[in-house]
This record gives C-alpha cells, sequence and structure tokens, in this order.
C-alpha cells in the first residue's frame, strides 16, 4: 500500500534536492529578506553558472515587488530595463511628430513609427515583469517568460514596418524589399516561429537552450532588418549617401550582435564564477546592450523620416493601420495565446503534464 505524499516531498522528488525555508536556520521573516545559494531553490528556479543571491521560492506577488529594490540576481535585470523605459517613454513623449490621442488624427504616414515605439516599450516591459516576478512559482516563472519572448516577437515586426517603410531603397529590383506587405507578412511569421522555438527550449534542448534562444530571434532580426542593411551596403560598396541615420544603424546592430554573443556564451558568469552572480553577469549585459542597440535603432529611423519624407511620399497611400499596427498587435497576439497554450500544459511545479507523471513514477512510492 501506498504512502501518502506531502507537499514538500512531491517537490523534492520533482526538483532534485534542495532545503526548502524549513531547512534555514533563521526566521521566516528575515529569510525572505536574504539572498539564497542555489542548493536552496529547486531546479527550475536555477540559472546556468549562478550560484547565490536567489530570491525565496514561492514568493507572494507582493514580496517578488519589494525584492527588486533589494540586491538579488535579478535586481539589475530589473532594473536595466526599467529605466531604460521610463527614459524611452518620455524621449517617445518629446520627439513624436504629432499628436496620437485622438488615434483617428494620427496622420497614417506614422503608424509605422507608432509600431515600432510601441513594440520597443512592450518588450522592456514584459521583460520588466518577467524578471520581477519570475519566483512566485515554477509555473509563473515559465509563463513571465514566455510571455516575456511574445513582447520580443512584437518588437521584431515593429522594426520590421517601420524599416521597410522608412529605409527602404528606392532604386532596388529586389521584389521581396519592393513589396511592404510581403515584407511584413514574412517577419511576422518568422517572429511566431521564434516564440514557438523559445517556449519549447525551456523544457527541451538543455544544454543548447540559450543557443536556441537566440538564434530562435537572430533570424527574424535579420530579415526585419534587411532594408538598413542593403542601404548599408549600397552605401559601403555601392557609392550611395551615406548618412548619419545610417552610422545610427550601424551601431545599434553592434549592440544587438554582441548582445546575442553575450546571451548564448552566458559570458562572464561561465568563465568567473561566483564574482558576478548580483551584478555584471551576462544577460543584466544583454539588456544594456540592447537598449543601446534600440537608442540607435529609432534615432536612425526618426533621422531617416526626417530627411526622406518627399522621397518617401510614394509610398505614403500603401501604409495604413493593417499594414503597421495591425500586424505588430496580431503578432503580440498570437505571441501571447501560443505562452497561454505552453502554460496550459505546465504544473504548479513547472513540469510538462507527461513529464511531471514521468517523474512521480520514478521517484515518489
Amino acid at each position: 500500500m501506498q504512502r501518502p505524499v506531502s507537499t514538500r516531498n512531491a517537490h523534492s522528488a520533482l526538483n532534485g534536492s534542495w532545503k526548502s525555508e524549513n531547512d534555514v536556520s533563521t526566521s521566516s521573516t528575515v529569510f525572505k529578506k536574504q539572498c539564497v545559494a542555489v542548493d536552496h531553490v529547486p531546479e527550475q528556479y536555477r540559472e546556468r553558472y549562478l550560484t547565490r543571491g536567489y530570491r525565496q521560492p514561492y514568493s507572494s506577488f507582493l514580496d517578488c515587488l519589494v525584492s527588486i529594490f533589494r540586491l538579488n540576481n535579478e535586481t539589475f535585470n530589473v532594473w536595466t530595463h526599467l529605466l531604460p523605459l521610463v527614459c524611452l517613454l518620455l524621449y517617445f513623449k518629446q520627439t513624436f511628430p504629432c499628436e496620437l490621442w485622438p488615434v483617428t488624427k494620427i496622420n497614417s504616414w506614422y503608424y509605422p513609427l507608432l509600431s515600432d515605439e510601441m513594440s520597443i516599450i512592450a518588450y522592456h516591459l514584459g521583460s520588466v515583469a518577467a524578471h520581477a516576478f519570475n519566483c512566485m512559482s515554477p509555473r509563473v516563472r515559465h509563463i513571465c517568460f514566455f510571455v516575456d519572448y511574445a513582447a520580443i516577437s512584437m518588437f521584431g515586426i515593429g522594426g520590421a514596418c517601420a524599416n521597410i517603410y522608412y529605409l527602404r531603397p528606392l532604386n532596388t529590383s529586389f521584389f521581396f524589399l519592393n513589396s511592404p506587405n510581403l515584407f511584413v507578412g514574412a517577419a511576422a511569421i518568422f517572429n511566431v516561429m521564434a516564440v514557438y522555438l523559445c517556449c519549447s527550449s525551456r523544457h527541451r534542448w538543455e544544454k543548447s537552450k540559450y543557443l536556441v534562444r537566440t538564434l530562435a530571434f537572430a533570424l527574424p532580426f535579420f530579415v526585419g532588418n534587411l532594408p538598413s542593411y542593403y542601404r548599408i551596403l549600397s552605401c559601403v560598396f555601392m557609392g550611395d549617401e551615406c548618412t548619419t541615420a545610417l552610422l545610427c544603424l550601424v551601431l545599434g546592430s553592434l549592440g544587438y550582435l554582441v548582445a546575442a554573443v553575450l546571451n548564448s556564451t552566458r559570458f562572464p558568469e561561465s568563465r568567473y564564477k561566483s564574482t558576478f552572480d548580483i551584478c555584471g553577469h551576462s544577460h543584466q549585459w544583454v539588456h544594456t546592450l540592447t537598449t543601446l542597440g534600440t537608442f540607435g535603432h529609432i534615432l536612425g529611423i526618426q533621422l531617416e523620416i526626417r530627411d526622406r519624407s518627399e522621397q518617401l511620399n510614394v509610398l505614403l497611400d500603401s501604409i495604413t493601420f493593417y499594414s503597421s499596427l495591425g500586424w505588430a498587435l496580431a503578432t503580440l497576439v498570437i505571441g501571447v495565446a501560443l505562452a497561454l497554450w505552453f502554460g496550459s500544459k505546465l504544473t504548479v511545479e513547472g513540469y510538462l503534464r507527461t513529464e511531471r507523471d514521468k517523474v512521480v513514477g520514478n521517484k515518489i512510492e
């Protein structure tokens, strides 16, 4: 006859050997204020190469909120996107070329720009929420990052809209760059695929999950930036005009490239263990570099709008709500739907239901 399984034993069986709150010789109140080492948290909470600075597992919403004002290995992950988010909101408010309310009065010429700026806000906000509240439970942790991936996909499609309408070359025979609807539609498909792959990577490809996530978004990023890459190569090799806007875009792309390398290699914490657990680990640099890249990107777009407005007037009739903002919002909705679908397949402990049944069957008798 099988013995009843306690909740604590179930968690231990599912997550491996870890010390619960009761194993720590301190009061509950003090414990929640302290950082704990990697062996004090279940496997689902652990980040590769980070050995300390973890928050208390199964924290409440309020505990998570308070924790961003205390030093732990998520503090700077939050603030490296929260502070830039505030700065970006103020910058967008000051520099957007027309009034945003009522929406019906917005000039359609600026729909791609609005799409780009809204997507930038979305991916910063998604990141802040994911890193702030990911210690509530293993399932909530996964769902937080599923939604984060969806917000990143919106950024990919928002950038693609701005690139094809404001940066596209006007003298090319390349069909893909002469068909905005085809271009944005392809970018949307690639970004939705990236969300699916990233969500899948949280329960598959354990040894290469960071590389999978990086490559999953690298492809749609490359596709979405083809107009700017074409213009940059034309400037360098074909004698076309090299503008300040293109320089900003080059610097922005370099920021994204270095961020991608750090995200896939987990440097410096993979080389210097326990040194950068709280401040300076790779994900914080990824946030910093992507934000700098975003500033370069949006500045380049704004300069192109200013300097090429007369040349681009021929495109005005092809810009509609559905061909720009509509694509971005649809990609976000599909991404969030995927996130919730993946979340529905998880147990409270954060395992896929079939995976949990297998683990329980093997370890709990």
